[in-house]
């Protein structure tokens, strides 16, 4: 079904990597779908007094995710929270970078945040107490492997018919986390038909890393990608990576990353396959709202210096604007740009891709 819904949406389009793309997004939405629910035994107070009994989702960009019965899933803006309390187990981290675990209590001055040890993990500081303001994320510790994941979905299609053009794009990730290591998948791709010419960009990425002191992260990853534009047939890559979160609030969050990285390239036209070691240097920027509806700014890049092959460089950068629409349904303008200083004869140096997408939110 989806080699023939491939074929038809994009004519000529080689259809078993779209096909393998959208059904890794499938598979993400079914093992969601049985997921766990925790008992609603959460109680939110706010400033003027009034409570909320749920289950605290989580805390980011500036809003607690709170699912309730009566009212579903609502954003409860973090500056309005007097205090919270839970028995279950949570990540939390203050402006600081420092990261606490345990269960949340409240103290008898307003404002304050107590975090106190469990046995599920152990805390950087045990029973801290915490201004309300000072913690800018909040990410429960769940004991169930499918209540742990989070991603999304999105796709977009369009058709032109003056110059019989058809565009489809679907894209997508999933994040698996706990105390101390997160996996995450990231895949996408594009096909363009247009009359008898038709191409297509595929990517597909693994990462996982380990947490440490001070935003410091570490980790490996390994990446597959294939663009048509940039004559590239396919580039395997495997990496070592530490990255760091320079700014967290609840407004904007800053990271950088740097790396070692291999690649096994293989050029349409070419019967030879190039091995490479290069070092990817890169960048994240993220801006947020604080009021509903949500919106927020994404900026990424990755600038690659080739060791291999002399003044060879490489650069990839990705933007987009989500704004939301509906609980968990985000518009999402995107765009994707491309570039190698030295690609093979005959090829483009770079390509250039915008795009609207509708983007589910799960977990």
């Amino acid at each position: 079904m989806l080699t023939g819904l491939v074929k038809k949406v994009c004519p000529g389009a080689s259809p078993r990597p779209a096909a393998i793309l959208i059904a890794a997004g499938l598979a993400a939405i079914l093992l969601i779908a049985p997921g766990a629910y925790a008992d609603k035994t959460d109680v939110v107070t706010l400033n003027n007094g009034s409570s909320i009994v749920g289950e605290i989702r989580s805390l980011s960009q500036g809003q607690l995710q709170y699912k309730t019965d009566d009212i579903s899933t609502i954003y409860v803006n973090w500056d309005v929270i007097d205090h919270v309390t839970s028995e279950s187990v949570f990540e939390v981290v203050n402006k600081a970078g420092l990261k606490y675990y345990g269960t949340l209590g409240s103290t008898q001055e307003p404002g304050r945040l107590v975090v106190a040890a469990s046995d599920a993990g152990t805390a950087e500081a045990a029973g801290d107490t915490l201004a309300i303001l000072d913690v800018v994320q909040i990410t429960p510790i769940k004991q169930h492997f499918l209540s742990r994941l989070r991603g999304s979905l999105s796709a977009g299609f369009s058709y032109t018919k003056a110059t019989s053009t058809a565009e489809l794009s679907l894209s997508g990730n999933t994040t698996y986390r706990d105390e101390k290591y997160q996996g995450t998948l990231d895949y996408n791709a594009y096909l363009t038909a247009q009359a008898d010419d038709t191409t297509s960009n595929y990517t597909a990425k693994f990462s996982f890393s380990r947490f440490l002191r001070r935003r410091w992260t570490v980790g490996v990853g390994a990446g597959a990608e294939a663009n048509e534009e940039l004559g590239l047939d396919m580039r395997l890559n495997l990496s070592l990576l530490g990255s760091r979160l320079l700014v967290e609030t609840n407004k904007t969050v800053l990271a950088a990353l740097v790396g070692v990285a291999g690649t096994r390239e293989q050029y349409t036209g070419s019967d030879s396959t190039s091995y490479n070691i290069e070092i990817p240097l890169g960048f994240g920027y993220t801006r947020f709202t604080f009021h509903n509806p949500k919106s927020n700014i994404d900026i990424q890049g990755v600038f690659y210096v080739n060791l291999t092959t002399h003044d060879r460089y490489r650069a990839t950068a990705n933007a987009s604007l989500n704004h939301e629409i509906a609980t968990n349904l985000y518009l999402v303008l995107n765009s994707n740009y491309q570039y190698d200083n030295k690609p093979p004869p005959g090829s483009a140096k770079d390509d250039y891709r915008l795009n609207t997408t509708i983007q589910w939110t799960f977990g």
